[in-house]
């Protein structure tokens, strides 16, 4: 029995907010897992889909899922503090999935204020079911979206970016931009260059191919070497194999990739964006770097940008 009508989101929220970040991800963790309802000071804790319906979209289930989550959640945590934003009115999960993420920000974000959307009316629906004091939307594959312009604090997008081609990423970036507010957060996942030396060790067997997209990656980026000199060319290197539509792959794209070519529509609307080169459960091992586009005035035509150290 699904005991989440029971939920309510101040109740959650306290309760989360009286405990430090690592207890409320294993307190969600254990929920996530759990046959039976958990419970906290009386509240009951979102509830999850099957092993099964969490590996279809992320490979992986339960403490192994939340464990590459948390990395990225206490990113987002970390880049808000840095960057003054001590409240999030409103953060949207872009490409949301089963809500892995989205259930964390439980804690942080202010009543009514927590949105996911996805294109995949099975995922929203899971996401409706075991987190029903967020709101979740299903969307199209391309823009627009359906909020107002600078509707939100904070916009996430993991492993989302890393698979868009490049006119429905521009797209996305453009109606992203349109959605945050001004001084608003974009933190994005792309796929790492290294994600070439998976590639080369499913072609000589030293990793085992056990998907559909691996398959698919040994059949991309053929001559490694050449990709690896787009790259550092600020290329934008979609897959050539895999099972997508035409919108979606798997794409490395570099930071000068972005600075020149996407950040370039950014500048004269007054958002700062953050997008972080690596694979989210690599995270930890990588250096982001910020751009930030002028909030005061358009005429100052460069970025700022800021990196920021492992944590």
């Amino acid at each position: 029995m699904n005991t989440n009508s029971d939920l309510n989101y101040q109740d959650i929220r306290s309760v989360a907010q009286a405990m430090d970040v690592d207890s409320w991800i294993g307190l969600i963790t254990d929920a996530l897992e759990s046959q039976a309802p958990v419970r906290m000071d009386g509240v009951n804790m979102p509830t999850g889909p099957s092993a099964e319906f969490q590996t279809s979209f992320v490979g992986e289930s339960g403490q192994a899922a939340m464990r590459s989550a948390s990395i990225v959640y206490k990113y987002v945590l970390h880049v808000c503090h840095e960057q003054g934003i001590q409240d999030i009115g409103r953060l949207l999960d872009l490409g949301c999935s089963w809500g892995r993420l989205t259930r964390l920000f439980l804690r942080d974000v202010a009543d009514g204020g927590l949105f996911g959307v996805d294109p995949l009316p099975h995922a929203v629906h899971a996401c409706r079911v075991h987190i029903p004091h967020a709101t979740f939307i299903k969307t199209e594959y391309y823009p627009p979206l359906p909020f107002r312009d600078q509707f939100f604090d904070v916009v996430l997008a993991n492993s989302v970016f890393s698979h868009l081609l490049e006119l429905p990423a521009y797209a996305w970036m453009n109606e992203i931009a349109r959605v945050l507010r001004p001084g608003g957060l974009l933190i994005a996942t792309t796929h790492p260059i290294w994600l070439l030396n998976m590639v080369e060790n499913l072609r000589s067997g030293k990793q085992p191919m056990t998907s559909g997209w691996h398959q698919g990656l040994s059949k991309s980026w053929m001559n490694i070497e050449e990709t690896r000199r787009q790259y550092e060319a600020g290329g934008f290197l979609p897959a050539e194999a895999g099972e997508y539509m035409e919108v979606y792959g798997d794409v490395i794209f570099s930071p000068d990739y972005i600075k020149k070519v996407v950040l370039r529509g950014f500048l004269w609307k007054s958002v700062f964006l953050m997008i972080i080169i690596s694979l989210s459960a690599d995270l930890a091992g990588q250096n982001p770097f910020l751009e930030s586009a002028p909030q005061e005035s358009s005429k100052n035509q460069e970025s700022v940008g800021k990196n920021f150290g492992t944590h």
